[in-house]
């Protein structure tokens, strides 16, 4: 397609390149925004997919191996110590592939990234520093008929690494290995501009930023030195939008699908975070690991009360003076959530407040949009409520009449109960409809001072009378500013229809 052109995910492209290659044709089941596929990626990556009763699995994605590193002898120039760099230049030297696939940056812009495919170290290491905008590193497939390349080491982030393992079967090649790196909040180029103006001294000599654990971002600038700015003293109602849309719908922070990630959000301060998710992994990781330091990971702290505190001021676009920031940002450094606790921390930030935002602003897609683990981290927590004029997910019923009503109890401690209820097509309940019923009985919960660790009982019962009844009694109830909304007067009608000529109710 075209560049500039309107993309198949229209507001939600990641501009991962997919579109950008002769593999547009297969943009409808590849694209994350699209298609989300989480469960079937994983297990076509790594054998299996994730257990989401392990509670490092459901937030970290399936692993072998977890541990920090730092390279023994850090390579110059490297945002880090270089150790992403180092596997790319050693995954060539040692000839264990053709090329690798990683972005080096615009010759007239140091932030406005071009992918390539690297077939000499030298190449690999123009790469070095991460570019925090949106890269269409997926174009450079269009190379890949008749380049010679067999062997490929893919480098990106997570909606890239979802899109290649869709299609890698379709590329020709004999082998694909993928190194990923943790991604969250992407930006266009202008949006980075705007970030960099409001928050650093020096935007126009800032040469690569990081989020850190320590909670605050780091800039290095180009004469060699450094700035760090709190988390906390952000320009928060200037810098709410200016993420992309794609981000904002993104719940695949620690790159499930690929080989091996190299992050820092898992990690003490200063060191970096592996994740090895299946053997392609660790032979990438034998290319280096004995230039490595390592140490086992660590988790120390409590992060849900900062969770919710944080969701509610981020959605009031709450900013603090900069000597409060600064204060904060000491107390929270000392006492906070370190190590994995760090790494739960921020994935249930960005995980509730992905949420909320499709919740606002794609509720159709609320349901179907949010992998089964994501469900359950954001629904240990109290989402925002949405305004009168933002609608909420409902469930819309797309056939002429139903089999089976799924009823669904939230049994709150104390013994109060809601009940929900889910339409189902089939014989079993839909689990995406059941995760929005439970969605909002939990909310109805928190807003009544219930305790927010329900549990679920999952009946099946007769369709008419009571689907009626939840359709239009339940709704007015819990979600009274928005009962006329066009969902809500669809789902009652359609109600009343597969109720007419077999049942009476007197709520029809």
């Amino acid at each position: 397609m075209a560049r500039g052109t309107v993309r198949p995910a229209k507001d939600l492209c990641s501009d991962c390149g997919l579109c950008d290659s002769r593999w547009v044709a297969y943009v409808r089941q590849a694209c994350a925004f699209i298609h989300q596929q989480f469960e079937s990626l994983e297990r076509k990556a790594h054998g299996r997919s994730r257990d989401l009763d392990n509670e490092d699995e459901l937030y970290f994605g399936v692993s072998e191996r977890m541990f920090c590193a730092q390279l023994q002898q850090p390579l110059e120039g490297a945002q880090w110590t270089g150790i992403v760099s180092t596997l790319g230049v050693r995954a060539l030297e040692q000839n264990l592939v053709d090329a690798v696939l990683c972005v080096q940056q615009s010759p007239d812009d140091r932030f406005t990234p071009m992918p390539v495919l690297a077939r000499t170290p030298q190449e690999v290491l123009a790469a070095r520093v991460n570019k925090p905008t949106l890269s269409n590193n997926l174009s450079v497939l269009e190379q890949l008929p008749g380049s010679g390349i067999k062997r490929l080491l893919a480098i990106g982030v997570g909606c890239q690494t979802q899109a290649l393992r869709a299609v890698q079967d379709s590329l020709g090649l004999e082998e694909l290995y993928v190194l990923g790196m943790p991604c969250v909040d992407n930006v266009s180029r202008e949006g980075l501009q705007t970030f960099l103006e409001s928050t650093s001294r020096s935007p126009e000599t800032v040469v690569h930023y990081e989020f850190m654990q320590d909670f605050r971002i780091h800039f290095r600038h180009s004469d060699g030195s450094t700035e760090t700015v709190p988390f906390f003293g952000l320009d928060t109602p200037k810098l709410k939008d200016v993420f992309a849309p794609s981000c904002l719908s993104c719940f695949d922070y620690v790159n499930a699908c690929a080989d091996l990630v190299v992050g820092y959000m898992g990690a003490p301060f200063q060191w970096q975070w592996l994740v090895v998710r299946n053997q392609r992994g660790q032979k990438l990781l034998d290319l280096v690991e004995a230039e490595l330091k390592t140490q086992p990971v660590m988790s120390s702290g409590q992060r849900a009360q900062a969770v919710q505190q944080g969701i509610d001021a981020y959605d009031k676009a709450l900013r603090l003076p900069r000597w409060l920031a600064e204060v904060v940002g000491v107390v929270v450094q000392r006492v906070g959530p370190k190590g994995l606790e760090y790494a739960r921390f921020s994935i249930d930030s960005h995980f509730t407040r992905n949420a909320t935002w499709l919740r606002r602003h794609h509720p159709e897609k609320l349901a179907q949009h949010l992998p089964a683990f994501a469900q359950k981290i954001v629904s240990r927590y109290r989402l925002p409520q949405p305004s009168a004029k933002r609608s909420m997910p409902h469930i819309i019923p797309t056939k002429a009449a139903s089999k089976t009503l799924f009823v669904i109890d939230m049994v709150w401690n104390g013994g109060t109960t809601i009940e929900t209820e889910a339409l189902a097509w089939s014989d079993t309940p839909d689990p995406a409809n059941e995760f929005a019923c439970k969605l909002w009985g939990q909310q109805w919960g928190f807003e009544h001072g219930l305790d927010p660790a329900p549990t679920m009982r999952t009946t099946p019962g007769e369709v008419p009378v009571r689907s009626i009844a939840s359709a239009s009694t339940h709704c007015a109830e819990a979600h009274s500013p928005l009962a006329e909304r066009p969902q809500c007067v669809q789902a009652h009608a359609l109600a009343r229809a597969a109720c007419s000529g077999a049942h009476t109710h007197s709520k029809c």
